[in-house]
């Protein structure tokens, strides 16, 4: 039973970390220690040029992962607005699994309806 539990642990650690997200964030995420992660991580063959932390995503702007508030402050909105623009379809997002299923948005996304709300009015 061990086994099976350590295993859906190193696999959600994998998933976060090609989520961007840092090995602390993920320890105190998981609640598990930041070695456990590191250790996960080399033996799976993940290190920081395979996947970069989100300190390096944050320089490409494709990639960057947007949380609710930042989102909002991109586009001029509250974020409640986000969070019903997304409840309704109209911005992509999607939710890490992380406790509270937070929604994270692509940047890319949100640039290109910025663009669309410009030529609109």
């Amino acid at each position: 039973m061990v086994e099976q539990n350590t295993v859906t642990i190193a696999e959600r650690i994998v998933e976060l970390n090609k989520l961007g997200m840092r090995n602390c964030q993920i320890a105190r995420a998981l609640d598990v220690s930041r070695q456990y992660v590191s250790r996960v991580c080399r033996s799976q063959g993940y290190d920081k040029e395979r996947f970069p932390s989100a300190q390096d995503s944050r320089r490409s702007q494709d990639n960057r992962l947007l949380t609710t508030g930042a989102a909002g402050h991109i586009l001029g909105v509250s974020a409640v607005t986000i969070r019903r623009w997304a409840d309704e379809g109209k911005i992509p997002c999607f939710r890490i699994d992380i406790g509270r299923r937070d929604r994270r948005f692509h940047c890319s996304d949100l640039e290109l309806l910025k663009r669309s709300i410009k030529t609109d009015s």
